[in-house]
């Protein structure tokens, strides 16, 4: 008590003190109460920030776990990425092959659609060899039936792998977008 009275003596002149004692000591209570009340205030002000940090802190831990899961989910994403190029292109490739090699089948049997294969065969000079003209004829088309029927499936993989390059390529983009979004959040945090 005697620390605070000399204390309270430093703040005020004394010539209040050599006033009224009464009223020196009541002005000199309601000043302790008032400095009580701004160190309670600051203290509540001290703790709240405390929390605010804390919370903060625990805010930017979150979202370093979800920056980490988004950059592993957009690495994953752009190996499938790489993967699917990879199979486009070798699908492409291969298409590119088996038309050509449909393309000279085709050819060849446009050729023999202009002259008449009767005419051909019966010139050929006789009836076996008719036949055999008439089973190579046969097995060319059912050959370039195949060819077709393939070639109709590598077109349609061929889509399949565009359709799964454009959805893996949108999601990669989506996930990029949420990846800088949560730096935005870990930066302002």
């Amino acid at each position: 008590m005697k620390v605070a009275l000399a204390a309270l003596a430093l703040l005020f002149p004394t010539t209040l003190l050599a006033k009224d004692p009464a009223a020196s000591l009541s002005e000199v209570r309601e000043t302790l109460k008032a400095e009580e009340a701004r160190r309670a205030a600051a203290a509540a002000e001290a703790a709240a920030a405390g929390k605010e940090l804390a919370d903060l802190q625990q805010q930017s831990v979150a979202l370093a776990a979800t920056l980490q899961t988004l950059e592993d989910k957009l690495e994953t994403l752009r190996l499938e990425s790489e993967r699917l190029s990879g199979a486009l292109s070798a699908q492409e490739q291969e298409l590119a092959a088996t038309a050509k090699a449909q393309e000279e089948v085709l050819t060849s049997l446009v050729q023999l659609s202009r002259k008449p294969p009767p005419a051909v065969l019966l010139r050929s000079g006789g009836a076996a060899e008719a036949a055999r003209a008439a089973a190579v004829m046969d097995a060319l088309l059912n050959d370039a039936t195949a060819k077709s029927a393939a070639l109709r499936q590598q077109v349609q993989q061929l889509h399949v792998l565009q359709q799964q390059s454009a959805v893996v390529q949108a999601e990669q983009q989506t996930n990029l977008e949420a990846l800088t979004a949560q730096r935005d959040a870990l930066t302002a945090a």
